[in-house]
């Protein structure tokens, strides 16, 4: 049984100020620190932001399978480029967001510590299921990776992104729908 560790044996805290990054995935995609505006945002390559956005997505807690992530993400590769290139985001990805953030269970699962980076997905679904629609509403910027495509991805991968879209687009509009009884019944 090996347990959960920091990846690279090692924890540090965030880059940067230390305050909570933030995963925008609903309309624009990007990852900010501190903040919404230009000043904030974290250049990184679109297809590391959709990784860290399919990370993201796992339950909370959960793990994905570095193989998953290979074929999904590298599938024209032999397996020890695959792995390189993996490994190569990841350690990108570490330095954007913190070791501590990027968490691993042995060699053969990766996923993210959802205390240190905040996601508008998690926002919006947790706002609606605490009963405030407004907020939930609020969240929904446009759809899912709106406007993003990785060229030499699975097509597996665009069919997670195309299932997404729909789900989050239902919870949107389920939020939209108990906003408006919200301000029908206010308006009475």
């Amino acid at each position: 049984h090996q347990g959960v560790t920091p990846a690279d044996h090692g924890s540090t805290p965030s880059p940067g100020s230390g305050e909570m990054l933030e995963l925008r995935t609903l309309g624009t995609l990007g990852l900010y620190r501190g903040g919404t505006d230009a000043t904030a945002a974290i250049p990184l390559q679109t297809k590391r932001l959709v990784l860290l956005a399919y990370l993201a997505s796992a339950p909370y807690g959960a793990f994905r399978r570095r193989d998953t992530l290979l074929g999904l993400f590298w599938p024209d590769l032999d397996h020890e480029h695959a792995r390189g290139s993996l490994r190569q985001a990841l350690h990108t990805l570490r330095k954007a967001v913190g070791e501590g953030a990027i968490v691993t269970r042995g060699e053969s699962e990766v996923g993210l510590d959802l205390t240190l980076i905040s996601t508008d997905v998690r926002a919006l679904e947790s706002a609606l299921g605490a009963g405030d629609p407004i907020v939930a509403l609020s969240h929904y910027r446009g759809d899912f990776l709106e406007g993003v495509f990785v060229s030499d991805a699975a097509p597996e991968l665009e069919e997670w992104v195309a299932a997404e879209r729909i789900r989050l687009r239902r919870v949107a509009a389920k939020a939209a729908w108990a906003t408006s009884a919200i301000e029908f019944h206010a308006a009475l």
